[in-house]
């Protein structure tokens, strides 16, 4: 029972300098967030938080491809379907007085991929067009195979903001040509 091979002493090490590691990260990471909360610059820049769902009820077509994609959004749980409007009122202090009022609209990991229909994007650009953006924001994860490239005008290519509508690329735009995808996301008057 007392008897440790070299393996045996070299894989408890390791595991102990992993534990000690990830004990420290969560240290740091404590302290870091309690330092961050404490910051003045966060004080009262948040003044009001509001989130609500969007019904898609009276979308016009299906909102998912028939199959397992339709399958799996009808189970209990699935929140594929389900569109958060989240409404933040903030202040940056040192942020110019002619911004004030400025509304942004952020749209995020879209993964246009053909599981969810078109229908369900238009219903999205629908519902952020209703807030009257200055700006909308798309970062990243957009399109994920070639057959949605052509549903970009129809699509994104209708938000509508004052300022502009600006789009970063993720991770998973990289399974399409991304020229492409510039190319098409330009062609709709969105900017990079």
């Amino acid at each position: 029972f007392g008897v440790q091979t070299a393996a045996t002493r070299v894989a408890a090490a390791a595991a102990w300098t992993y534990l000690t590691l990830c004990a420290g990260f969560c240290i740091v990471s404590i302290v870091q967030r309690w330092y961050l909360s404490r910051h003045p610059e966060r004080d009262a820049a948040l003044l009001a938080n509001h989130t609500s769902h969007v019904e898609l009820d009276h979308a016009p077509a299906p909102l998912t491809a028939p199959g397992i994609p339709s399958l799996l959004a009808r189970l209990p749980g699935n929140q594929v379907l389900n569109i958060c409007l989240q409404e933040k009122e903030i202040v940056l202090p040192r942020l110019a007085s002619t911004h004030d009022g400025l509304r942004i609209a952020h749209l995020t990991d879209l993964h246009m991929s053909g599981r969810i229909t078109r229908a369900y994007f238009e219903q999205a650009v629908h519902e952020t067009n209703a807030l009257a953006p200055d700006i909308v924001a798309i970062t990243g994860d957009i399109v994920e195979c070639d057959p949605c490239l052509d549903w970009i005008p129809d699509t994104l290519g209708r938000l509508r903001a004052t300022s502009g509508v600006y789009y970063v690329l993720g991770n998973h735009d990289k399974h399409v040509d991304i020229s492409k995808l510039h190319g098409a996301l330009g062609a709709s008057g969105l900017i990079h």
